[in-house]
């Protein structure tokens, strides 16, 4: 299929698709594995979770490249970097706690509704379902953290205070940077809206066939899936 405003390079077109395929076997197959394996729903549920959201999004970035609107990759890939942090908190959780941090992952927003929100008594139900799905040894604690403990800002405070503050830890300074300029294109910032765009200075609202930035979006997405995959299957 072609496009008048897709330009780039054949190689990394091809090498999308080939992490494409990668990336949907990887989720099959690991996921059936760990549950045959492990039998941790929540782990599973939330691995699972952020996998496939991975994978819409990596073809999101291609569609958007696709048509010509490579400068709004940049929203994109934030969004992939926070679901990298958030599959590095779980599976780098200390003391065998990658259960219980999963648990916090897929229902903190439940925990939010519980304050006075039209949805309070609904969502304590759900939580107390999927307490039941936890081990007792995490049970009670789990059951503290969505009743006792403060709402905080991100369902892995306090912890770590943002993304930044994982990818600083476990994987570099240049990620979490990175993640800062991407950032800038979510709040209408002048730099992220321009990062993936060839001739910036060029002001119109029109698609663009932009080369060297819908190479470097794809790359980024590429690389991307294949360390959030990386960490999906070694768990």
């Amino acid at each position: 299929m072609t496009n008048e405003y897709f330009a780039a390079s054949q190689e990394v077109d091809d090498f999308y698709n080939e992490i494409l395929k990668f990336a949907s076997f990887v989720t099959i197959e690991v996921g059936e594995e760990y549950r045959k394996t492990y039998g941790s729903p929540i782990t599973n549920g939330a691995l699972f979770s952020i996998a496939t959201n991975s994978i819409a999004l990596h073809q999101v970035v291609h569609s958007l490249c696709f048509n010509g609107w490579a400068f709004a990759t940049a929203l994109v890939l934030r969004t992939l970097l926070d679901l990298y942090a958030n599959i590095l908190v779980i599976v780098n959780a200390e003391n065998n706690e990658s259960e219980f941090m999963a648990f916090r992952y897929t229902h903190y927003f439940l925990k939010a509704n519980l304050n006075g929100h039209v949805l309070a008594e609904e969502s304590k139900k759900q939580i107390i379902e999927g307490l039941k799905q936890l081990h007792e040894d995490i049970r009670s604690k789990a059951h503290d953290y969505m009743f006792k403990r403060k709402l905080l800002g991100y369902w892995y405070s306090p912890e770590y205070s943002n993304t930044k503050d994982i990818l600083d830890k476990f994987d570099s300074s240049l990620k979490s940077d990175f993640y800062n300029k991407l950032s800038s294109a979510s709040h209408g910032g002048l730099l992220g809206l321009h990062l993936f765009k060839d001739s910036p200075d060029e002001k119109n609202p029109n698609p663009r066939a932009d080369k060297k930035s819908q190479n470097l979006a794809l790359s980024v997405s590429n690389h991307l899936i294949l360390e959030i995959f990386g960490r999906y299957g070694h768990l």
